[in-house]
Parts: structure tokens; sequence; C-alpha cells
């Protein structure tokens, strides 16, 4: 397998909570692969305050749009069995429709019930209403990260000081892209930030070939 073939699909607390969806992917003969999150390397990884979500759920791109065919084929009534001990029974309405809102950070079980919860409570949530979640959640991701500008100030140091390694943080800065829930994607960084990102990958551009030059002066020098 080739990971660059491989996109993020969804990510999960533990590898055991990725297993229902997992079962149905090779039940078709999807391809994927189930990552482990080095939580100190990947800044993507908190979904919030309290909930890490250490496992990565791998896709090929072009296997997405079957995938939420699959899952959109799967009905829920043959999961839940009215088991009323799942957690969501537990949360508000308001908290419910929170998770209709954001559902590429839920499992989709856990989506579907929500909505049969409400819908148990008298609270229909139309496909319509549905829609316009996922329209507001994809304005909402395709923004630009807040809050990074201590990645500019830290490409800038290693430009000077390690110019291999500013370069990578120019590159992340400048080109760098996220995958959205409906395949596409879009800059993660704010148009500013990518201004940077690229005056830093110059930066390193110009260091390196200053010092291939310095070293091919001082190779023939003392020939």
């Amino acid at each position: 397998m080739k990971m660059d073939n491989f996109v993020e699909f969804k990510r999960f607390i533990t590898t055991d909570q990725a297993q229902s969806l997992v079962v149905e992917l090779e039940k078709v003969g999807i391809e994927y692969q189930l990552i482990d999150v080095d939580m100190g390397d990947d800044l993507m990884s908190t979904v919030d305050d309290n909930v890490s979500m250490q496992v990565q759920l791998m896709v090929k791109e072009s296997d997405l749009d079957r995938i939420s065919r699959l899952l959109e084929d799967n009905d829920i009534s043959y999961r839940t069995d009215d088991n009323q001990e799942h957690f969501l029974y537990s949360f508000t309405n308001e908290e419910l429709h929170e998770v209709l809102k954001s559902p590429e950070t839920w499992h989709h079980y856990d989506y579907k019930l929500a909505r049969k919860i409400l819908s148990d409570r008298g609270e229909e949530v139309s496909d319509d209403q549905l829609s316009l979640y996922k329209q507001e959640r994809i304005k909402e991701l395709s923004q630009p990260e807040k809050g990074q500008n201590i990645w500019v100030v830290a490409g800038y140091v290693f430009s000077f000081i390690v110019w291999p390694v500013g370069m990578i943080f120019g590159w992340a800065l400048w080109r760098g892209k996220k995958l959205l829930p409906n395949g596409d994607r879009v800059y993660v960084y704010n148009e500013k930030q990518r201004h940077h990102g690229k005056v830093i990958f110059v930066i390193g551009i110009f260091i390196a070939l200053f010092l291939a030059y310095v070293r091919f002066i001082l190779t023939f020098k003392f020939l």
C-alpha cells in the first residue's frame, strides 16, 4: 500500500472504537489503514479540551464517496436494539444536535443514534436540516486555523539555524492543505501565514544555495 493514495477519513479515541466501521469496510473489500497518532507531533489530534482522538482511519481518496454511501445504506435499527444504556441517551437535545452538526468527530453509529433519540423524544430532524448542518460545518472547517503564529516564528528561527527544518515549516505553512468531509481540500493557514511560509521557504533555498556555493569554493580552493 502506498501512503500517498490514502487520506484520513475519521479519527477515534481507541482502535476498538473503530472496529465496527472497519468490519463494514472489510465486508465490501475497501482498503484501509489504522494509524496510531503521535500526540506530541500531531496538532490536529484534539477535538476538544477533553477528548483526544488518537487513532486515524485512512482510506483511499477514491473510496470516500463509496464509504459514505455504505454508511448511509446501513440502517441504524439492526445495531441499536433500543439500547438505553448507550451514553447518548444521557445527552440533552441541544447536545444531540451538536453531534449532528459535527459528524466527522463521531462514529457514524453515534450520529445516526443521535437523530433517532431526538425522533423518539418527539423532535424530528429533517434531511434538509441535516444538509444545512453539513453545509455550516463545511464552512466552519474551511476557515484557516487560528493561533498558529508560533509556527511562523519557529519557521523563521529554524530557517537560519537548521535550514532544512525551516524549509519544511515554510512549505507546510505555505502549501499545507486539509481534507474536508466532502472531499474538498483547502489551505490550512490564512493568506498572511501562507505568505510568511513562502518567505521562510525561499530563505531556506537561498541559504542552501549559499552553503553549496561556499562548499564549492572551498573545495576548489584546497585542491
